[in-house]
């Protein structure tokens, strides 16, 4: 079975998927009002605490710092690296940070905690020799593949600018079991930013970017047998998920070491 073409995907939105008539469009907007002083008062106080984790030991960092951020993916690595000392990343005097937010977006219009644009400058206070980004699952259905792309290039772009002369290495998206009716999504914005990275787009990724395929066996028939609830990483595989951002990483930041002396 043919998959339809990329620039079928429309945005779904609330009002398209529910297919409400006029009077239930005003409703809807109706109960929006009514109860957004109250998300938004939770929406806060999510942010600040997203914000407090980001910022925690900034004004005393002393060691070169390599960065992960993005999504559960992210945190739920800090914390199986928390759980399992003998994972932990090497060389031992970098301050390895897990800036893992749930539920992440690279939509830059949402107004929410998950809006993962609100940290860079948080990000950029920690001065980072290397920044890993893994990120654009959960706009999966949101937004078109296309706007995901483009999207994660901006971010891309914000943080170069922002953390110059830091490293950045994009990871890629992964096919995990309850996102199955976009694997073709991913697969072309995977297959873009390669191309973006190799120069072969027309607008290329900055220099001091690169993109990385994590070694971790998520792919193929046998991936839905790494997922605990088909959507995060058992712990067998997170051990692998662990190790290859941790080689990248590495890799990197022995690299700007290099440029240094």
């Amino acid at each position: 079975m043919m998959s339809k073409p990329y620039s079928s995907y429309k945005k779904i939105n609330s009002f398209e998927r529910s297919n409400l008539n006029e009077k239930g469009r005003k409703r809807g907007r109706d109960l929006w009002q009514a109860q957004i002083g109250h998300v938004g008062r939770l929406v806060n106080i999510k942010y600040e605490r997203c914000l407090a984790g980001v910022l925690r030991g900034t004004r005393s960092v002393k060691m070169p710092v390599v960065a992960f951020v993005g999504h559960s993916y992210i945190r739920r690595m800090g914390e199986y690296v928390a759980n399992h000392p003998s994972s932990k990343h090497s060389p031992p005097e970098v301050n390895w940070r897990y800036i893992g937010i749930g539920g992440a977006s690279v939509d830059p219009e949402r107004h929410d905690w998950r809006n993962v644009f609100h940290y860079i400058p948080q990000i950029s206070a920690l001065r980072p020799v290397v920044i890993l980004i893994h990120i654009g699952e959960n706009d999966l259905g949101r937004l078109l593949p296309h706007e995901i792309l483009h999207n994660i290039v901006i971010l891309v772009n914000r943080l170069a600018i922002s953390c110059r002369p830091a490293r950045i290495v994009v990871g890629q998206m992964f096919d995990f079991p309850n996102n199955r009716a976009w694997s073709d999504a991913s697969k072309y914005i995977n297959d873009e930013l390669f191309k973006y990275w190799r120069g072969e787009a027309n607008q290329p990724l900055p220099t001091r970017v690169q993109f990385w395929r994590q070694k971790v066996g998520v792919f193929g028939p046998e991936a839905a047998s790494h997922f605990i609830d088909g959507v995060h990483l058992d712990d067998r595989t997170m051990g692998r998920y662990v190790a290859s951002n941790g080689t990248i990483t590495s890799r990197c930041y022995n690299a700007a070491r290099r440029e240094q002396q």
